[in-house]
């Protein structure tokens, strides 16, 4: 089944029995970058012998192979549904990840209140 481009993007009815538990592992694992992510796999990985079907995400058109040896990328419709099932399952483990506030430089601080004052004299 080959999705078009509107229905890669346009978020859909979220509902997580719709995806294997191999499947959410898989997506969680190429969410690397996202600490929520990152905690709830470690918190699947004590609960759970599940393990990651990249393929099954491959035929349901939310990731696509990159060519490289073992490494899939996802479609904007994958990260949509790899955002909620993050969510879910950080809900139902009760995980939280505190995110430090972000910290700003004095440079920045002057540059950002000069864009801020150019943009509003346009």
């Amino acid at each position: 089944m080959r999705l078009t481009i509107t229905e890669e993007i346009e978020p859909i009815p979220f509902d997580i029995t719709a995806y294997t538990h191999e499947q959410q592992m898989a997506m969680l694992t190429m969410r690397f970058n996202d600490p929520l992510a990152k905690a709830v796999l470690m918190r699947l990985h004590s609960s759970t012998v599940a393990g990651k079907d990249f393929a099954g995400l491959k035929q349901l058109g939310l990731a696509v192979w990159n060519g490289a040896r073992q490494l899939h990328d996802f479609t904007p419709r994958g990260r949509w549904v790899s955002q909620k099932v993050t969510e879910h399952l950080a809900k139902t483990f009760e995980v939280v990840v505190v995110r430090p506030p972000r910290l700003w430089s004095e440079s920045e601080k002057r540059r950002y209140a000069i864009s801020k004052y150019n943009w509003a004299n346009r």
